[in-house]
């Protein structure tokens, strides 16, 4: 029951989280704006940084729902705009301000590439290297 609870909670959480990031990339989120976007973020996934993600015995199913957490769903639409779209800007500028409050966001963007197929290497690696500059 507690399973089924927290499944629940996440699927609530991942909604919410497509939802401001739909608003992110409306509003053109920058600057100080995106800085108190990325502590509000830090404090409510504060639980998701502190747990430990991947699973103790690996499995694609497993592993696919250690990504069924609202921070994974930040990388997921990321994933989906194109390199060129102005409106990534939004969301990497809250992620970079995440990323200098919570450093173990980089790993997580590598673990989600390691396991997300639908962009090539070279895709991905310009996509940590976005958020990484």
């Amino acid at each position: 029951d507690e399973l089924r609870q927290e499944r629940t909670n996440n699927e609530k959480g991942c909604e919410i989280m497509d939802k401001l990031v739909q608003i992110l990339m409306q509003e053109q989120v920058y600057n100080e704006e995106a800085k108190q976007v990325a502590e509000k973020l830090s404090d409510i996934l504060r639980n998701q940084f502190e747990g430990k993600i991947f699973p103790e015995a690996p499995t694609p199913d497993n592993i696919e729902d250690s990504l069924g957490q609202p921070l994974f769903v930040i990388f997921r639409i990321l994933c989906e705009i194109s390199d060129i779209d102005p409106s990534r800007q939004p969301i990497l500028a809250v992620l970079a301000e995440l990323y200098g409050l919570q450093p173990r966001l980089g790993y997580y963007l590598l673990y989600f590439l390691k396991t997300y197929n639908k962009l090539d290497s070279k895709s991905k690696a310009n996509l940590y290297k976005d958020l990484c500059e």
